[in-house]
């Protein structure tokens, strides 16, 4: 789905306000805007249809390339929107696909330069710019970033941003070769990345090569700036003064008619900075979700000697639960009337089940009738 951006005022280096448009549906976003993060496509703890409950504005997610690697094979089965594979179907539902998981913290090193390190649940895998444009075409996102070497934090090198920056103007003229003669992305919007750390000079070198490829082609519809961290929480520990230098300079470099985005979870005040400098487009992440499943060695042996003394020690607490509750039943028994005669047809004991187990429903109907009360739209 192709992507336009109109800017409705020209002002450089300043908070501006602009439009997202779909071409094909004309459904409009205004910028700035907050996408939503997500794992494995899914927002933690929110359903499709509970965030339909929390915002009536068409859905704007942001995956991971990290967290749905693992998926590809079945997506190739199914032959419908991305926004639908995730479970959005509203065709006007907004899908960004970067490469790393903002949520969690990317370990440095492992670069290479035809490759870059993926860090997915399953452990460290590589990726170059040929098998991941592959997979761009398989997922087919409305907006996807291009592949780069981010991996330039403040402890970062001068060397190391030296090659960062050369390995990502490698990738993007990989990138951008296959996307131009690609027909499964003919109308996907490609973000271009801008990297070199915390030097001036370094982000300079790598604005020129992605200004080039936004001039050479039209489906380069924004720009996507990468390497200030390692994402997850250390995007809360930079230093704002330096961050918000960078980047003044950066957006005084780039086009005005092109969408800028910043990736990571950074803190409100710092995220209202970057609006009032001109980026238009941040995240909303989900810091501190944590993982489905255990993945190390030591959180999975915690959790089965956890288990082990845990689940006993549960059943035991219902048990003596139970018992106490039988007792009370008991209790009370002794002052009821005297029972009926046709519950000598049954017994006591049977009569005395039963009636517990009416009180059971009896109490859960007035759970629900109350849950009815409170909430309206049920």
């Amino acid at each position: 789905m192709k992507i336009r951006f109109v800017v409705k005022n020209a002002s450089k280096s300043s908070a501006r306000l602009g439009i997202l448009i779909h071409t094909e549906t004309n459904k409009q976003r205004r910028t700035p805007m907050l996408v939503q993060t997500t794992k494995g496509g899914s927002i933690p703890y929110l359903s499709s249809e509970v965030f339909g409950y929390i915002t009536q504005e068409a859905s704007t997610l942001l995956l991971s390339f990290s967290t749905i690697e693992r998926m590809t094979e079945s997506k190739l089965l199914y032959h419908s929107l991305l926004g639908s594979y995730v479970g959005y179907p509203d065709p006007d539902t907004l899908t960004m696909l970067i490469i790393r998981d903002p949520c969690e913290i990317t370990p440095s090193g492992h670069n290479d330069k035809d490759i870059v390190p993926l860090f997915t649940i399953h452990g460290k895998e590589t990726l170059d710019a040929k098998s991941y444009m592959k997979y761009m075409e398989r997922w087919r996102p409305d907006i996807y970033q291009g592949l780069c070497d981010a991996d330039t934090n403040l402890q970062g090198s001068k060397g190391r941003l030296v090659k960062s920056v050369e390995h990502n103007q490698k990738f993007m003229d990989i990138c951008c070769e296959l996307h131009k003669n690609s027909k499964v992305l003919r109308n996907n919007t490609l973000f271009v990345p801008i990297v070199g750390g915390y030097s001036t000079f370094a982000r300079s070198d790598s604005i020129k090569h992605a200004k080039a490829k936004g001039d050479q082609h039209s489906f380069v519809g924004g720009y996507i700036f990468e390497g200030f961290h390692n994402y997850g929480l250390s995007a809360t520990e930079v230093d704002t003064n330096q961050l918000i230098t960078i980047m003044k300079h950066c957006l005084n470099e780039l086009p005005i008619d092109k969408p800028k985005m910043l990736p990571g979870a950074y803190t409100p005040p710092v995220i209202l900075e970057l609006i009032a400098l001109g980026v238009d487009i941040l995240i909303q992440p989900s810091i501190g979700c944590g993982n489905i499943v255990p993945v190390t060695m030591g959180g999975r042996v915690f959790c089965i000697c956890f288990a082990l003394v845990g689940i006993p020690f549960t059943l035991t607490i219902i048990a003596d639960w139970g018992r106490l509750f039988a007792t009370a039943v008991s209790v009370m028994g002794n002052y009821m009337p005297k029972v009926p005669n046709f519950s000598n047809l049954i017994g006591k004991t049977w009569f005395y089940a039963i009636l517990a187990v009416g009180f059971l429903g009896v109490y859960l109907s007035a759970g629900a009738w109350l849950l009815l009360l409170s909430e309206d739209d049920i």
